[in-house]
């Protein structure tokens, strides 16, 4: 999906969701009946006090919507988020908590939201070198996404109270996008590995079918060899006179062949050991 298609998608979203849940969307301007997230949310921010990071601002505890503002923007920051909440989970949407963080999980994603108060930063000569001064900006914005991909939504002409429908559209189509993306990613990495054991098998029938010619090849020559071998003994017996010691030799030299041929391979107590395929070639070397 490219930027227009995407684009057009969130557009046409809004304009359903804004038509849709328009009894949410028009009650950001009050408190009514808040969320049980929200009611905990405000009793935790009438327990703060200034930020130890960020001084002049309170921050929410773990386990509780992420929120950053100055007091003066508590009432603003709970009556927007009463009506984000309200219209995340008209949409079937939830909202949990995960190490510190609130997640939304939109279409089986986890997205990583807090809602924070812009800092105006100046710079003044401080008593050795510049220092930087923050003041309130009063513009809020959620920040949507993690540290390596981050979307934020801001006040501007147009105040964050008439962009819900918008955002939640935007969480829907992105979320849509991101688990056919992740599809795709999965599908491509599933093939590779299709394509991986295709190769490692076909790479293993070649293998077994050298091993296997390679036998053939190896009991071809001890074959030809033992034929050899065996004509070897008759001829010798033939030319050397018949004593007792020739003819016990014959028996010898005859099992010994028995033992190297491939086709009957009797035991040898004293050759068991050796590979008979390996014979031939070593007594070629030596």
């Amino acid at each position: 999906m490219d930027n227009k298609q995407f684009q057009k998608k969130v557009n046409e979203l809004t304009s359903e969701i804004t038509e849709l849940h328009s009894s949410i969307i028009k009650g950001v301007s009050r408190l009514t009946n808040p969320d049980k997230l929200i009611r905990e949310l405000k009793v935790d921010l009438k327990l703060k006090k200034s930020s130890f990071r960020y001084e002049g601002m309170i921050s929410s505890s773990a386990s509780i919507i992420d929120v950053l503002v100055t007091p003066k923007n508590v009432g603003r920051a709970t009556k927007l988020l009463d009506a984000f909440v309200k219209l995340l989970k008209a949409r079937g949407h939830q909202i949990t908590f995960k190490n510190n963080l609130t997640y939304l999980i939109v279409a089986e994603e986890e997205i990583p939201m807090a809602l924070k108060e812009r800092r105006n930063r100046t710079m003044v000569q401080g008593k050795y070198y510049p220092q930087a001064q923050y003041s309130p900006s009063n513009v809020l914005y959620f920040k949507i996404g993690t540290s390596y991909w981050v979307r934020e939504f801001s006040d501007t002409t147009i105040p964050l109270e008439d962009k819900l429908a918008k955002i939640v559209a935007w969480l829907e189509v992105e979320s849509q996008r991101k688990k056919i993306e992740r599809a795709e990613i999965r599908a491509y990495h599933e093939k590779r590995e299709r394509e991986r054991e295709a190769e490692l098998k076909a790479q293993k029938m070649k293998e077994d079918e050298l091993y296997k010619f390679k036998e053939l090849l190896n009991g071809a020559n001890r074959w030809h060899q033992t034929k050899i071998l065996r004509e070897y003994v008759k001829t010798k017996a033939e030319h050397t006179s018949q004593c007792q010691d020739i003819k016990d030799w014959v028996e010898w030299a005859n099992k010994k062949a028995d033992w190297y041929d491939p086709l009957i391979e009797i035991n040898d107590d004293l050759l068991n050991d050796y590979n008979r395929d390996e014979l031939f070639i070593n007594a070629i070397e030596y």
